[in-house]
């Protein structure tokens, strides 16, 4: 006979259940589990990263939660054709644990991953978070916000600040090394020079456009050199002024700097110290009770009455479990700090899966009676 199918219209989801077919003589099957299909939505862009922090919540569908995600070491990101945030496909791993889902538009934020102009005058280091509000093939629009140390420094512009990217232009690290004084054509980023007076000084993205911002003269002495001249054509030259976030770029007059001075011309007043701190966790055996595998096993979300496949657990991931009676056991992970199961939801195996493996407890004989 063949397997009944669930079609989910409004998200592309099907959940396909083999165990949920019903024959003529007999009821679903009250183990019955699904297995995933994600989406097929056409893909604007794919992502790829490595082990990096994250926050987000993997879903069975829009809306429908299982893990919420701390940490990963790799994933794969399938960002979809849309004209506004739409769920994405997501493929990770997180301590020798597979998962899969989707990912609200909006949970799984871009970085760039090459150095490009955004809002004529800034160029966004790879920390910078960036939001899509649209994708087509090969292209995303991104926006992103000013933080404080950016907006201290120059005025006339609130953000959020907006670009149209290729797709290699992004993506879901924020470790992208890339140096932001080259691409601008800057033969160095050491910086020679600050502003003249104390008044705001206007910035333009060419030598004779009308500037609509300012660059912001410091609240206290500057006393370091902070703007880079990437370029002079007199009465104009071309700076850089690195916030950390963003790298400032544009023109001002020549005679709103000044040269300053260097930080070894002022001496080094600040030592790097070694404030690293090490952890002192006491290492410990494997917990009573506890059991890993040596082939991957299937891992089950449990979310409601729904019981879907969403990945596998590797080999030799530590597990445990409360209970070994049962077609279906509720899982715990050990010593994971990389995700965690979702409000109303938990993960499960198939009992047939793991009783072979090392560790792994028979549940107590019955006493008799």
């Amino acid at each position: 006979m063949r397997p009944a199918v669930t079609v989910l219209a409004c998200t592309g989801l099907l959940l396909t259940g083999g165990a949920r077919a019903q024959d003529t003589t007999g009821a679903a099957t009250p183990e019955a589990i699904d297995k995933l299909v994600l989406p097929t939505t056409p893909v604007a862009c794919a992502f790829s990263g490595k082990a990096m922090p994250a926050s987000f919540t993997l879903e069975l569908r829009p809306g429908v939660g299982y893990a919420t995600i701390s940490r990963v070491d790799a994933i794969d990101v399938k960002l979809p054709v849309a004209t506004k945030p739409a769920p994405m496909v997501v493929k990770l791993t997180a301590q020798n644990v597979k998962l899969e889902g989707v990912v609200d538009g909006a949970s799984l934020p871009l970085h760039a991953a090459r150095p490009f102009v955004a809002g004529d005058l800034f160029v966004p280091g790879p920390a910078v978070t960036m939001s899509w509000t649209a994708a087509k093939a090969g292209q995303v629009e991104v926006s992103m916000e000013i933080g404080p140390d950016t907006k201290s420094a120059i005025g006339g512009v609130t953000g959020p600040l907006r670009a149209t990217r290729p797709c290699a232009d992004l993506g879901v690290e924020q470790g992208a090394e890339f140096d932001r004084f080259r691409a601008v054509g800057a033969k160095t980023g050491a910086a020679t020079h600050v502003i003249a007076g104390d008044a705001p000084i206007t910035i333009a993205a060419k030598p004779a456009a009308k500037g609509t911002a300012q660059l912001l003269p410091p609240s206290g002495p500057m006393l370091i050199s902070n703007i880079v001249v990437i370029q002079k054509k007199k009465p104009a030259v071309r700076i850089g002024l690195d916030t950390g976030d963003f790298l400032i770029v544009g023109w001002v007059r020549d005679s709103d700097l000044k040269a300053g001075l260097s930080a070894s011309e002022i001496g080094d007043a600040y030592g790097a110290g070694g404030l690293g701190l090490v952890g002192t966790g006491e290492g410990t055996g494997a917990a009573r009770g506890t059991f890993t595998c040596k082939q991957a096993i299937p891992l089950i979300a449990e979310v409601g009455v729904e019981r879907v496949i969403v990945g596998s657990v590797g080999v030799g991931a530590g597990m445990t479990v409360d209970t070994t009676v049962g077609d279906l056991l509720p899982v715990r992970f050990l010593n994971f700090t990389s995700f965690e199961a979702a409000a109303g939801a938990q993960f499960l195996v198939r009992r047939a899966d793991v009783e072979s493996c090392p560790g792994f407890a028979p549940p107590a004989p019955k006493r008799p009676r």
